[in-house]
């Protein structure tokens, strides 16, 4: 390498060194300048993806509070208590007040089985990819007077699919139609105005649900040894009938026959007339005001979104990136394709809260915010993502533009040496051709070519005098 650029020429060794001693100094200010602007960059992304993750997580935590004040406020009420105790007598009085024989019975199961089978049952094989639910199953659970009801306010009523609960009183000579018309408007309204799926009274004795807003096929069901006592509804019923006065219970999202396998939350408390507890409030929960908190995207750029995982890995909310398999609903039917099993979401189930880079469940390097959050004794993990892309596209930016002042600066400073190695080298090499005409020649009457006064030029001088004495002396002459 030594011998290499000792065998350059002086004008190429003057290149090199300028191009060297100019380039080096800006090369060492540009990679600290960008790896302080990645930094900071860095830093920034992840300030503001914790900012978006813990408002959203406050968000969510005054939601499902603003939730349990609303169940027990109405559980309170004296709306609420009266039908509480009016409902659970009248409904398992409605068959025999009715008179009804089992030809009639027959007839109400018949009609009941055809609307599972028809109207429930078709659209429930469109919900879920052409799957069939067991009517056998679900009919064998149903008692006489969920039979009698579920027909008078499901399958006769005149509704369509959806709408059963613009019914307002079933006919017949049960004093249950008139406490349904007294009670059902209000509760409607209320249901209407904060947007919950369901609303449920449930007697504690037997667990049957004397009254719900939607009439679903869990009406008149029975959640100690029905069709539904295996799901979380029946668990939500189970814990809030210890509660005491005040107390909530919710129960995470699971996938819920009656809601054509969509996934269903629960929020319950305890019913009490004085000291006497006498039965269940139960809010089915809608996903949509989570969703509305979850995928406002102000401030998230392209790329950026927050979501919610649930313990099983399953979402809480829908995916911004990912709406076709990673909604709420298709997460639950296709798991395989709907789990996040992220670093992160591990990390915050496990309790930890961070800002790293990891892959999510597209298989791309994220910036990502995450937290455990506690709803009752449900724990999700709230995160806050942005593609690594997108957030350092800055840096990529900047490492750009550098290149670019590099590439124009190896151009002004080579033109810069070239020029300055010329004016170096032209009168050295001057002297030079001096010298081999010397050689080729044996002439000392030469005149060296240069004016200037630096030490080249007082070398030509002084060469050019010494050929002149040289001349001289063996011309014997005296200049």
């Amino acid at each position: 390498m030594k011998n290499w650029f000792l065998n350059l020429s002086l004008s190429k060794k003057q290149v090199i060194i300028l191009l060297s001693v100019g380039l080096l100094p800006f090369f060492m200010a540009s990679i600290i300048s960008v790896n302080m602007a990645e930094s900071e960059i860095r830093g920034q992304a992840f300030d503001q993806l914790k900012a978006v993750q813990q408002i959203k997580r406050a968000a969510v935590e005054r939601y499902f509070a603003k939730i349990e004040n609303q169940i027990v406020t109405q559980a309170e009420s004296t709306h609420i208590v009266d039908a509480m105790a009016a409902f659970p007598r009248l409904f398992h009085d409605v068959t025999e007040v009715e008179g009804a024989t089992s030809g009639e019975m027959q007839a109400r199961r018949a009609r009941l089985e055809q609307y599972y089978t028809e109207q429930f049952g078709t659209k429930y094989t469109a919900e879920n990819d052409g799957a069939r639910v067991d009517v056998d199953h679900l009919m064998a659970g149903l008692d006489r007077q969920a039979i009698w009801l579920q027909d008078t306010y499901i399958s006769a009523n005149a509704h369509p699919l959806g709408e059963k609960h613009n019914l307002m009183s079933g006919t017949g000579a049960s004093p249950y139609h008139r406490a349904h018309q007294r009670y059902h408007p209000n509760i409607t309204n209320f249901l209407e105005r904060f947007g919950f799926y369901d609303i449920f009274l449930v007697d504690i004795p037997t667990g049957d649900i004397v009254y719900s807003v939607f009439k679903e096929l869990d009406y008149g069901t029975s959640l100690i040894d029905g069709p539904y006592a295996d799901t979380n509804f029946a668990q939500a019923f189970q814990a809030a009938a210890e509660l005491d006065k005040g107390e909530v219970v919710l129960k995470d999202y699971a996938s819920y026959t009656p809601s054509y396998e969509a996934p269903a939350s629960f929020m319950a408390t305890p019913v009490f007339r004085g000291s006497e507890r006498i039965g269940v409030l139960i809010f089915q929960m809608p996903l949509e005001p989570i969703n509305e908190i979850m995928t406002e995207r102000s401030g998230m750029g392209e790329s950026g979104e927050s979501y919610l995982v649930g313990s099983d890995y399953l979402m809480r909310s829908d995916s911004y990136l990912d709406p076709v398999n990673h909604n709420v609903s298709a997460s639950f039917k296709n798991p395989e394709k709907g789990a996040v099993r992220s670093v992160a979401v591990k990390k915050g189930l496990a309790g930890e809260s961070g800002e790293e880079i990891v892959i999510d469940y597209n298989g791309n390097p994220v910036l990502s915010s995450y937290s455990p959050i506690e709803i009752g004794d449900t724990r999700w993990v709230i995160l806050a993502e942005i593609d690594e892309a997108e957030a350092f596209a800055g840096v990529g930016r900047l490492q750009m533009q550098m290149v670019g002042i590099a590439v124009g600066g190896i151009l002004l400073i080579a033109v810069f040496a070239i020029y300055i190695s010329k004016l170096i080298t032209a009168p050295i090499l001057s002297l030079g051709d001096a010298i081999q005409s010397v050689e080729r020649n044996g002439t000392f009457k030469i005149k060296v070519e240069n004016k200037y006064r630096d030490e080249v030029g007082q070398t030509s001088q002084a060469f050019e005098k010494l050929l002149s004495n040289l001349s001289s002396v063996l011309s014997g002459t005296n200049n």
